[in-house]
């Protein structure tokens, strides 16, 4: 287990090292044109994404694993019924994940941390918030590649696919323990303190949809649908969520009720998966 994580950090090293090579020499161009021109910053969004989580993954599974299976879909059956279960439950748990952010918003830290983290925080969402909000097609096409698309095929590779699954789960019998270990490092890797507990309790349910699964087109799905479903909060409503976030608090009913129906499509994904599981065991005998 020591061999395999010195060699994922070696590889994460290296892609880290060019990553800040490439950011010293485009960080001037962005901070002096980001205002005129968008595409520079999404550019740089799309190559961090590629170089600090996609490449050091792949190349960590090809040499260890047995890619072709790790990518395939072939033995996700019933397919529409796992991505169908998988959009209804990232769905409605959005106003469990609203409520949460109020709970986070109480978490207690040092004032002086809070003023530095939430006044660095506001910066990138200024800029996120500059770069999401558009008019034209192409634009939001552009934009679901960037922010939703690539965002979620590189983290979920390496959270779910290596530290998750080749890493974690070979090592540790309990099978929610690596889930909730990887959804610790998940959350923290944000950098995001005010919506820490939301970003781990969707982190939770993609880990255990890729446990239940076994799948990784199913956590990346969901992942997309998530920042999907944030992009379009962000297009209609810029940087004040809270007009959007108060029409689930102000009434508790509503958020009860989606967390019950959430938690029952969780339930039957699982009992799809043990139907499925038991199914190739009869085969097999």
């Amino acid at each position: 287990m020591k061999r395999k994580i010195l060699t994922l950090i070696t590889y994460l090293i290296i892609s880290y090292i060019l990553f800040f090579i490439i950011s010293i020499s485009v960080s001037n161009m962005i901070d002096s044109k980001f205002n005129e021109n968008k595409i520079i910053t999404k550019i740089y969004m799309l190559s961090s994404s590629i170089l600090l989580f996609l490449i050091p993954s792949l190349i960590f599974i090809y040499t260890h694993y047995n890619f072709k299976k790790f990518i395939s879909i072939k033995e996700l059956k019933p397919k529409v019924t796992y991505f169908l279960l998988t959009l209804l439950i990232i769905i409605s748990i959005q106003p469990l994940l609203s409520l949460s952010t109020q709970i986070n918003d109480i978490l207690p830290l040092g004032q002086y941390i809070k003023n530095y983290i939430k006044e660095s925080q506001n910066s990138y969402q200024d800029i996120l918030v500059n770069i999401a909000i558009v008019d034209k097609k192409i634009d939001w096409l552009i934009n679901a590649i960037v922010l939703c698309a690539m965002p979620a095929i590189s983290e979920e590779i390496l959270f779910r696919g290596v530290i998750q699954k080749f890493i974690l789960s070979k090592y540790i019998k309990n099978k929610f323990i690596p889930i909730i270990i990887t959804s610790i490092i998940f959350s923290i890797a944000h950098f995001n303190f005010f919506y820490l507990i939301p970003i781990f309790l969707v982190s939770v349910f993609i880990g255990y949809s890729y446990l239940i699964s076994n799948c990784i087109w199913i956590p990346i799905f969901a992942h997309f649908v998530n920042n999907t479903l944030a992009l379009i909060l962000v297009q209609f409503y810029g940087l004040d969520t809270a007009n959007y976030t108060e029409d689930y608090n102000s009434n508790i009913f509503i958020s009860i009720t989606f967390t019950i129906i959430s938690i029952y499509l969780i339930y039957f994904m699982s009992k799809l998966s043990s139907k499925k599981s038991k199914l190739g065991e009869n085969e097999k005998n």
